[in-house]
């Protein structure tokens, strides 16, 4: 038997599939129409820019410093000097900061999807 979730998700699909309207499947299975709002991409995975945290976190695993680290000053991928709190993370060797992560995929290479 299916979960509400798992419902939705389907319907959701369904209603994708066969509408004529452009759209992208985003790296959580959720459907992303064009003319919703912008969609990015990045190595041929989408995803909505409200979501880019989420992103980062599943999809290039970035995690968060060491508890030892809060309070330090280091060097975030843009060159500026940044302190370690539980909102500073660590993502193919660079840091950023958990409000910054579309900024920080764009650096990465994260692109708008054009239908």
């Amino acid at each position: 038997m299916l979960s509400r979730y798992d419902l939705r998700i389907s319907d959701e699909s369904a209603e994708a599939m066969f509408s004529s309207r452009a759209y992208e499947m985003a790296y959580d299975g959720e459907p992303l129409f064009y003319d919703e709002g912008e969609i990015y991409t990045y190595k041929n995975k989408y995803f909505d820019p409200t979501d880019a945290y989420g992103f980062v976190r599943e999809e290039l695993e970035a995690e968060n410093f060491p508890r030892r680290y809060y309070g330090m000053n280091i060097i975030d991928y843009n060159g500026n000097t940044i302190m370690v709190t539980e909102d500073t993370y660590d993502c193919e060797g660079y840091a950023f900061d958990s409000s910054e992560s579309l900024e920080f995929l764009c650096f990465l290479g994260a692109r708008k999807a054009v239908a």
